[in-house]
């Protein structure tokens, strides 16, 4: 009886340890556009480190559409995990537009993150939406290939393939800032 018990403790702690280190199951159509959604904010990532204007919005675009698509098919998810998706997919579409416009604005001006009035803003845009891709990629645990990384310089999140940290805020000062978050 006593081992009994201890293994029912065991258990218990095990699976509450799994819950929180994956956030909630998502069946198979969701769980598929998740991971497409995780390939597209690393290509979104690679696109900022490069500085490469036109990948950068190939890459907003294709997430927004992704987004819309993860929305429909969400359907399928009981209640309270369609409601926790919508809400995070809400955020990160709402954080990629304002980050698409002032993108825009600020190639038509011709300058970048790091210099002009207004860095500062921009700065705490790009921060946000890559914290708020990150968290998605680590809540339901679809990053796959794909790695976590923190820069301590700039406080930023980030989701990307490869080993070697690549800063996507800021590349020509902290070009390799960043460790592994497991």
């Amino acid at each position: 009886m006593r081992y009994f018990v201890i293994a029912a403790i065991l258990w218990g702690w095990q699976a509450s340890a799994r819950g929180l280190a994956a956030g909630p199951p998502l069946r198979e159509p969701v769980n598929s556009q998740m991971k497409t959604f995780a390939k597209d904010a690393a290509r979104l990532h690679a696109a900022f480190f490069a500085q490469k204007h036109a990948g950068i919005e190939l890459a907003i675009a294709r997430m927004t559409s992704q987004i819309a698509r993860t929305a429909r098919s969400a359907k399928i998810l009981n209640d309270a995990d369609r409601e926790h998706l919508m809400r995070m997919l809400d955020l990160v579409r709402t954080n990629l537009e304002h980050l698409r416009a002032q993108m825009r604005a600020r190639w038509r001006a011709g300058t970048t993150a790091d210099s002009g009035s207004g860095a500062d803003d921009f700065d705490k845009n790009e921060i946000q939406t890559f914290k708020e891709l990150a968290q998605m990629a680590r809540i339901y645990d679809v990053s796959g290939p794909y790695r976590l990384f923190f820069c301590s310089s700039d406080r930023a999140f980030w989701l990307q393939s490869g080993l070697r940290p690549q800063d996507p805020l800021h590349p020509n000062r902290f070009p390799h800032c960043g460790t592994r978050v497991p």
